[in-house]
């Protein structure tokens, strides 16, 4: 026997929270922005020297979203993004846990979710650039 008919109908029952952004509708945001390059690719910017971050225009309330084009051989940017993608080239992403500094390779397509204010630092892995997409709820 399935309850999955009265979950649904519980489901519909619970109202949604308005303006309530969990990492779900974040991570949710973060996969439609980078399912359209065409609002933020013709905005990267290549330095050489330097790592860029980029403001991105969004149109979902209480959320902000911003590029990162990571130069080769840069130390790298710190961000304090909820969710973070990559989308071009290869990156790695230092961060700090409880058992001590904690070194991801980045996989491109995946979205990398982030404890609330946890403060990591991504930077290029390879001897090309490396483009990243991040949100971070603002309500």
């Amino acid at each position: 026997m399935s309850a999955a008919p009265e979950l649904a109908q519980l489901a519909r029952q619970i109202p949604a929270q308005p303006g309530s952004l969990t990492i779900g509708t974040l991570a949710r945001e973060l996969r439609l922005l980078a399912s359209h390059p065409e609002r933020w690719w013709g905005r990267a910017a290549y330095h050489p020297d330097r790592s860029e971050k980029m403001d991105l225009e969004f149109t979902a309330a209480g959320i902000t979203a911003w590029m990162m084009v990571l130069a080769p051989g840069d130390p790298g940017r710190y961000c304090d993004c909820d969710v973070m993608m990559l989308v071009a080239g290869d990156a790695i992403e230092e961060s700090v846990a409880d058992g001590g500094a904690v070194s991801t390779t980045l996989r491109a397509g995946r979205a990398r979710v982030h404890g609330q204010g946890q403060v990591h630092q991504i930077r290029a892995n390879s001897k090309g650039f490396a483009i990243t997409l991040h949100v971070r709820g603002s309500a």
